[in-house]
């Protein structure tokens, strides 16, 4: 993307925003190996995995007292064990760590990770972080992107879009907006009413007001880079604006 003059997304919504915000978020699964023994004859000789995988949940628990409000921090546990009488010898969990800036998201991630290596060390546990998704930065807005594009949805039908943000999730976008000026944008279906991503916004994607407000987002975005093309003053404008934001992280 680093020879793009603009990119451009747009995602269903309940209603319209035209600039949205997306948390910087990264995953990781801790990976806690211990050693098995039965838990009432030998309960000595075991190593507790599980309880390191409690530990690590406490730990980050107590650590949200000294983070930011902007990091959310969730996790669950995906394997704890087998067996009631049996010291649980391996055992996972997968969690997400998100803040709403890169810089904050990489400190409360390494304090995150360093709860499962203190728990490591306070059960003689051995401990495996895996990294199994792509990291994700925070979204770059782009107000002058955003003020050519709004004007084209809104002769295109399109509108209107309010000024505020919606609660923000992740999105590889946000690594885009740290390449090239981006704008990404949500537009508004089914009255309001229905959240998306929860089950009853499924036939509502795939429903024919989704697919007639694609046609319009289409003509707003074509538009759009119609007068970039034509403007190159406005381009440097939005570049302006993006590396601007960049160099502040």
């Amino acid at each position: 993307f680093d020879d793009v003059d603009a990119a451009f997304q747009m995602h269903l919504n309940k209603v319209n925003y035209m600039q949205t915000r997306a948390l910087a978020m990264n995953s990781c699964e801790f990976e806690f190996i211990g050693k098995a023994a039965h838990a009432a004859a030998f309960p000595e000789n075991g190593i507790n995995a599980l309880d390191a995988l409690i530990l690590t949940f406490n730990g980050i628990s107590a650590l949200r007292q000294q983070l930011t409000s902007d990091v959310r921090i969730h996790g669950i546990i995906t394997d704890g064990g087998t067996a009631a009488n049996v010291i649980p010898e391996h055992c996972k969990a997968n969690f997400y760590v998100r803040a709403a800036r890169k810089a904050t998201f990489l400190d409360a991630f390494e304090k995150v990770k360093n709860c499962a290596r203190g728990a490591a060390t306070m059960t003689g546990c051995e401990l495996k972080i895996n990294m199994y998704e792509n990291q994700f930065d925070d979204l770059q807005e782009n107000p002058v992107l955003a003020e050519v594009l709004e004007k084209y949805l809104v002769e295109a039908g399109v509108g209107p879009f309010p000024k505020d943000e919606p609660s923000p999730g992740s999105t590889d976008v946000g690594n885009v907006s740290y390449r090239c000026p981006t704008l990404y944008s949500e537009i508004g279906v089914a009255g309001g009413k229905i959240a998306v991503h929860e089950e009853d916004f499924l036939p509502v994607a795939n429903g024919p007001e989704a697919k007639e407000n694609i046609l319009k987002v289409v003509e707003g975005f074509a538009c759009t880079a119609i007068e970039l093309s034509q403007n190159p003053d406005l381009v440097k404008e939005a570049r302006k604006v993006f590396e601007e934001s960049v160099s502040v992280g």
